[in-house]
């Protein structure tokens, strides 16, 4: 198995049509990939570096308790500051104050089912020592300016147990899952297999910094979204019509087979997925606004669902601007989407690619050759071309074409000797003195 997966590994990247293009694609990957490296290997140390000052910083207030600085009001003021964010959905009506060195005053409108955690975070603070309420407490924000808009806010959560980690947890929870995973290999048996399985599970989120519904296509959430945009130097309305009319995509979609049109509006999907394995979809559009967006979703029960948008915009030179936006929900979650960007169907390369066969078709008019429906190629000359004096002198030359004989020599100009040329010098002779040829 493993040599023919090895063979299989060489024909692929040393096809003979595709290879080169294969070997660069994978030369890049790399490339992006230890850059990317790099960059996360220096966010992490930054981060630890921080995460060390601060708990430095924090060891020496708690030795300076009782001390204060002339300026620790200021400082306390502006650390209350901050945690309004996290408190309340309107942190800009809350009006913060320090008298006496640690009492903290608060004044502006809340809203009621704040009010607890807001004083709750707020006496925790480092350097606080009491909380004066002066707090103007609302029900609802009806009639109050202050209270209007802002977000829920989720308070103080254990990191861990927020969405996205920051780069030094997530290191550490990858050592420990990698400790975990090693100690369940090498235990073995029922324990070892649960251990190894948590290890990896957590290898897994902090790898990927994302959710665990979203890594194995769980639960609400799971959708992955690509945004591509493109410009084409094409009017507007001319490619809203290709848009508007999907049956006409397989001519410039390389991995879109065929789509039929089921009735006005709705159309059957047959596109090439990972590993060419035919995938079949339908249809039906959800939003038209002519020569500006259109808008469609796939049916329930679509082997993959996705929604999708199109949004065309005449720029001031008369190019046309294409924003294409896309959510799909791939099996088995990032895990799914991870494989099928492996096995050559990442839907944001295959977007971006589609879209750049669109332009040179309304730019040039020629039908792309390797979409899946391909256009004609040119047909070879059937006469050789014969050079004219027009093609080279331009139309405009009197010169007589084809040019079928040497052209006159100019007055005074020495005629040439019939034969082939030779350099200059005496003519070389045999070693029996007859002229050499």
């Amino acid at each position: 198995m493993g040599g023919l997966g090895l063979g299989a590994g060489l024909m692929y990247v040393l096809d003979p049509a595709r290879g080169a293009r294969r070997r660069a694609l994978a030369r890049d990957k790399l490339a992006r990939a230890i850059r990317r490296s790099r960059a996360a290997a220096g966010r992490t140390v930054r981060d630890l570096r921080n995460r060390a000052r601060g708990i430095a910083a924090r060891a020496r207030s708690l030795g300076r308790r009782g001390r204060r600085s002339a300026g620790e009001p200021d400082r306390l003021a502006a650390r209350v500051r901050s945690i309004l964010g996290r408190a309340v959905s309107h942190p800009a009506a809350i009006h913060v104050s320090v008298r006496d060195g640690d009492v903290v005053t608060l004044e502006g409108p809340v809203l009621a089912h704040e009010v607890s955690r807001l004083i709750d975070l707020v006496a925790a603070a480092p350097g606080a020592g009491a909380v004066e309420n002066k707090l103007d407490v609302h029900e609802d924000a009806t009639g109050i300016k202050a209270l209007q808009g802002g977000g829920i806010r989720a308070g103080e959560r254990f990191e861990l147990l927020q969405e996205t980690w920051a780069p030094g947890p997530r290191l550490l929870v990858w050592i420990a899952g990698a400790g975990l995973l090693g100690l369940g290999v090498a235990r073995r048996g029922l324990a070892g297999a649960a251990l190894g399985a948590a290890g990896a599970a957590l290898g897994l989120r902090a790898a990927t910094n994302l959710r665990f519904g979203r890594i194995f296509g769980i639960g609400p959430g799971r959708a992955i979204s690509v945004d591509e945009t493109i410009r084409i130097e094409a009017p507007v309305e001319d490619v809203f019509a290709f848009f508007a009319d999907p049956t006409e995509l397989p001519k410039v979609m390389r991995h879109v087979r065929s789509v039929e049109e089921i009735e006005p509006g709705w159309h059957r999907w047959t596109v090439a997925g990972p590993a060419g394995v035919a995938v079949t979809f339908v249809t039906c559009v959800t939003h038209v606004d002519p020569e500006a967006e259109i808008a469609w979703e796939t049916v329930p029960g679509s082997a993959v669902q996705h929604w999708g948008s199109a949004v065309l915009c005449e720029e001031q030179d008369g190019k046309t601007r294409v924003d294409v936006h896309l959510r799909y929900e791939p099996p088995a979650g990032a895990i799914g989407h991870g494989l099928a960007a492996l096995l050559g169907a990442d839907p944001g390369r295959v977007i971006a690619a589609d879209l750049g066969r669109l332009r040179s078709l309304l730019e040039t008019g020629v039908k792309p050759l390797d979409a899946a429906q391909p256009g004609e190629p040119r047909p070879a000359p059937s006469e050789p071309y014969e050079l004219t004096g027009a093609d080279v002198l331009g139309p405009e030359s009197t010169a007589s074409p084809p040019f079928t004989s040497a052209p006159t020599p100019a007055p005074g100009t020495p005629a040439l000797p019939d034969g082939p040329l030779t350099s200059g010098g005496p003519p070389r002779s045999s070693s029996d003195g007859s002229p050499r040829p």
